[in-house]
């Protein structure tokens, strides 16, 4: 798996994915119905600035909807904060997406693994780089018995994913799997432009991917909650939070939600939420 992911560049993760996911699993947060139900599952991947408190209203509607939501850090796990995230991930010297991929691909099988998640309903979401990873995962030709941990993947939410050069899917490499994907793209994101997304979109409609695009008139990390957005330095920032985009965001995660996933059929009412950072393997 080190040549299929080029890892290498930093301190590599263990080599196995289930020492992978040993590795990254103290540092997964859980939104769940309070409950013992196998249930299918929403994966949270944040995007290079790490993991941010803004991705919990995404968690939070998942565990309302009835499924259990897991926020997989990619940057505790590595010593990383986010000064460092800022400086040295954002900028693309460390952790490209092809080597995250295998953070995506530990997760699936360790969560899947779990006695209170449905392995055969899973939903993959990526904020930025962390779509970038989703979508590099789904470019592998990877060996059977790993290939067969994708196929109980039903959907991917993708918001402003990374989908510029080095990109796997930027660079044309096919899909090797194909599940309904829906994806929010910014109309001023400065960091990935819309004729890119719309671009990449195209291509993977071509070769027989269902894409749903939502167009939001926002910047780059527009649900992200910037403080002071008053002040002269917030008011030349780039990155914006915009109130109507989040929503139009939320509300495209649900659609896939409900076309996805019957989550309360046979559960009964609503299910009472509680939150938690993720226990041991049961």
């Amino acid at each position: 798996m080190t040549s299929i992911f080029d890892l290498g560049k930093q301190t590599p993760p263990p080599d196995s994915l289930d020492a992978h996911y040993q590795w990254l699993e103290p540092h997964i947060e859980v939104f769940e119905p309070d409950d013992d139900i196998k249930r299918p599952a929403l994966l949270i991947f944040h995007g290079c600035g790490g993991k941010r408190p803004f991705l919990t209203a995404y968690a939070k509607l998942a565990a309302t909807m009835g499924m259990r939501a897991f926020i997989i850090d990619s940057s505790a796990p590595r010593g990383w904060d986010r000064r460092h995230n800022i400086h040295k991930v954002c900028t693309g010297r460390v952790l490209h997406g092809n080597e995250r991929a295998w953070d995506v691909l530990a997760a699936i099988k360790g969560i899947g693994e779990r006695d209170n998640v449905d392995a055969s309903n899973l939903i993959l979401s990526g904020w930025s780089h962390g779509g970038w990873a989703i979508t590099d995962l789904m470019t592998y030709d990877l060996p059977p018995e790993q290939d067969r941990l994708l196929q109980g993947v039903k959907g991917l939410f993708l918001v402003y994913p990374f989908l510029n050069i080095p990109s796997r899917t930027a660079l044309r490499k096919p899909w090797h799997h194909h599940p309904e994907t829906a994806l929010v793209a910014a109309q001023q994101d400065h960091v990935i432009f819309l004729p890119v997304m719309k671009s990449a979109v195209d291509k993977l409609r071509k070769d027989g991917i269902s894409v749903t695009l939502t167009e939001v008139n926002a910047t780059h990390a527009f649900d992200e909650g910037y403080e002071r957005p008053d002040t002269p330095e917030n008011a030349l920032r780039p990155m914006r939070h915009d109130k109507a985009a989040f929503a139009q965001a939320l509300e495209a995660l649900q659609r896939l939600i409900e076309k996805l996933v019957d989550v309360r059929a046979g559960l009964g009412a609503t299910p009472v939420m509680h939150t938690h950072m993720l226990s041991p393997h049961y």
